[in-house]
């Protein structure tokens, strides 16, 4: 008799097949620019980030357990002040500490959705949220407007995901939808889940200058902000994250109650991490700055095709393809690696549109010498979203 698995772990065993013929190029040893490399903590990308405060703690203080479900009162209160240099106050007892925003999207969906509800998520967006969901039991259903979020939560979905600024697009959600989407949160009682992983990375040089307002202080329906440690301070390995609640009292207190049990049962974030965190992120802007640099000169090196962004570190290039060529972006993406140029292909983010995806952390050598390359096969730069007066 054959062993049973849960269907909520049948992830399928195929790569995509510019994943495929990028291991086979790789393997055959043939030169490839690869511009998909997106983790800053990469020692080829030189973007070394700062842990010095990690290395000053003694073994004795590093090896101490005090098992607290949201956190060190001194690691939430560090998050507290790195919101205050956002412009807004955040008590620390509404931070709550995980290992990762992954981690945190999982405690979410499994106090906020039982197994078959649905919550939104924006389209494009990052692929990692079809896992997650997948391991939780939920639908996600994707929207391109805030008319679709109205139809979403009149169904029923449970809560509305926004990426602020979102990865791929790079663009932030304007003033006007974000009153909308609280507005329409707060009248079906849903819950707005904002992921704020690359809000520090909004600013640059050639970017539009729009001014990033976090949604940590959100009163208007029950918010959970997210970010972490992976992008904030270019340190993924170190696996902490939070997230900060916020709204209406009632919605909030009983949120928290929801999530003691749920942090309780997995005190997932480790104590060193823990007590080096204000140090660490006190120490976020000389990283900070590094990155911005770097994604200043990329951005310069690609403005002319890529699509115009609000932030973040990811360049959608908007390519020519025939309508009958499927799935969007692919066959961009392995013409590119036939030339010896990895790009993501947009579909993998949901864009119904031929997109390819590169990575601003490239070093601005390979990503100078890809350039020609990209340039022949781009469609040029998508017009800009108008700003909001």
């Amino acid at each position: 008799m054959r062993v049973y698995f849960s269907s909520r772990s049948d992830f399928g065993h195929g790569e995509n097949a510019v994943s495929l013929a990028a291991a086979v190029r790789r393997a055959a040893g043939l030169p490839l620019l690869d511009l998909t490399r997106s983790n800053p903590g990469d020692p080829g990308l030189g973007l070394e980030p700062d842990v010095s405060a990690l290395l000053a703690l003694s073994l004795d203080v590093a090896a101490r357990y005090i098992p607290t479900s949201f956190g060190l009162d001194s690691a939430r209160s560090a998050v507290s002040d790195y919101y205050a240099d956002h412009g807004v106050t955040v008590d620390p007892s509404c931070v709550v500490l995980s290992a990762s925003t992954s981690e945190a999207y999982g405690w979410l969906f499994t106090v906020l959705g039982g197994p078959g509800e649905t919550v939104l998520v924006p389209s494009p967006s990052y692929p990692l949220f079809g896992t997650l969901a997948q391991l939780a039991g939920i639908v996600l259903r994707p929207y391109r407007s805030v008319a679709d979020v109205e139809r979403g939560l009149a169904a029923g979905a449970v809560a509305v995901i926004v990426v602020h600024p979102n990865n791929p697009t790079g663009l932030l959600v304007a003033p006007h939808e974000r009153r909308s989407l609280s507005g329409l949160c707060a009248r079906h009682g849903a819950t707005l889940i904002a992921d704020e992983v690359f809000l520090d990375y909004t600013g640059v040089a050639g970017t539009r200058q729009v001014l990033p307002t976090t949604f940590a202080s959100e009163a208007d329906c029950l918010t959970v902000t997210l970010s972490g440690l992976s992008k904030v301070c270019g340190l993924p390995g170190l696996k902490a994250g939070w997230m900060v609640v916020s709204g209406p009292t009632l919605d909030r207190t009983a949120l928290m109650g929801r999530l003691d049990h749920v942090a309780d049962a997995y005190l997932s974030v480790g104590m060193p991490v823990q007590l080096a965190l204000p140090g660490l992120l006190a120490s976020r802007r000389t990283f900070q700055a590094r990155v911005k640099a770097r994604l200043a000169v990329s951005w310069g090196l690609v403005s002319g095709v890529a699509s115009v962004i609000d932030g973040g570190w990811c360049a959608p290039v908007p390519v020519r393809e025939s309508a009958v060529e499927a799935p969007p972006g692919e066959a961009t993406a392995m013409a590119l690696l036939a030339e010896g140029v990895l790009v993501h292909p947009g579909y993998l983010f949901g864009y119904d549109e031929p997109v390819v995806v590169l990575s601003l952390l490239t070093p601005v050598e390979v990503l100078s010498q890809a350039l020609p390359t990209i340039v022949r096969r781009a469609r040029g730069a998508a017009t800009p979203r108008p700003s909001e007066n």
